[in-house]
């Protein structure tokens, strides 16, 4: 393994009318403790002043980089960046998040002395103040190989602003889908394609970021996506058919887990368990568990769920 001293980190951030918060977003990569970082802020079509403080910053710092696009949402946005990325190293981070001061440096130092391709980490959610946050309550861990497939493949808990990728490695898998039956999960998409492709993760329990939880963002709009998600594993099978078995298995694991800890409507309860239904089989009857959902009510349909995970 090749060792550069003092890699390049290519640091790509959407932006979309996000004048309320980005300017924290952006102090919080100047104010990184690791100096050889670019940023590249890419504007998806902003009627804001989203773009008035993006270059107020890059007139002051060189490493920072404005780039607009047409209004073409996050995959796209960050398959942007990603053509302008001049570094070894990919991280990336929203215009309403924000790291601690010495996150690239820790992922650097493992990154660089481990054989990882992917490193993720713990991170806070808060509302108002970063301080006052709860954390996702991550362990520590190394992930490859086909015994992970489904947890991959049916979980998401690799946030985004706390990933540092190889580049040569996202390149090679295509970067972000910009299939809009995706979007919204085109990161959950973009870790499988990463792992079902040979990559080796690594998670860190240390909290290295802040996930500001707002509800006018486009990622907290549905933290959930699941038909979004489901229309990415259904990619999988097209890109990766000898992983087939796990791929499909893992749709179940999927639907089971979102039902069981969401209160989701009878319509979507239905055209879930029609899925459902189409790549597994045993378990209780639909139309027991549909019956349950309607009479009693989403909280005994998801106890249903529990019980079966």
């Amino acid at each position: 393994m090749s060792i550069t001293a003092n890699p390049l980190v290519s640091v790509i951030m959407p932006a979309y009318n996000a004048e309320k918060h980005i300017a924290e977003s952006i102090q919080c990569v100047i104010d990184q403790d690791y100096p050889d970082w670019e940023l590249l802020v890419v504007d998806d079509g902003s009627s804001d002043k989203t773009a008035t403080i993006i270059q107020h910053f890059a007139d002051k710092d060189s490493r920072i980089k404005y780039i607009y696009q047409q209004n073409g949402r996050q995959g796209k946005a960050r398959n942007n960046g990603l053509r302008h990325a001049r570094g070894e190293y990919i991280a990336f981070l929203d215009a309403d998040d924000l790291w601690i001061p010495d996150k690239l440096s820790i992922q650097v130092a493992i990154m660089q002395s481990r054989n990882v391709d992917l490193l993720y980490a713990d991170y806070f959610y808060f509302r108002d103040q970063p301080g006052q946050g709860q954390a996702l309550n991550l362990a520590s861990g190394s992930f490859y190989g086909p015994e992970n497939f489904e947890y991959y493949l049916a979980t998401n808990r690799v946030g985004i602003l706390t990933v540092m990728v190889k580049k040569q490695l996202v390149d090679a898998v295509g970067g972000f889908t910009e299939d809009p039956a995706i979007q919204n999960a085109e990161d959950l998409h973009l870790w499988q394609k990463l792992y079902l492709a040979g990559g080796r993760f690594e998670s860190l329990k240390q909290q290295l970021a802040y996930y500001r939880a707002v509800p006018d963002s486009s990622s907290s709009a549905d933290r959930q996506v699941i038909f979004e998600a489901l229309a990415g594993m259904k990619d999988l099978e097209t890109r990766f058919p000898q992983h087939t078995a796990a791929i499909v298995a893992s749709f179940a694991k999927r639907i089971n887990n979102y039902l069981a800890h969401s209160n989701v409507r009878n319509k979507k309860f239905l055209r879930l368990l029609k899925i459902r239904r189409q790549v597994c089989s045993g378990g209780l009857p639909d139309f027991v568990l549909s019956t349950v959902h309607r009479i009693f009510g989403m909280r005994v349909g998801r106890y249903l769920f529990m019980i079966n995970l």
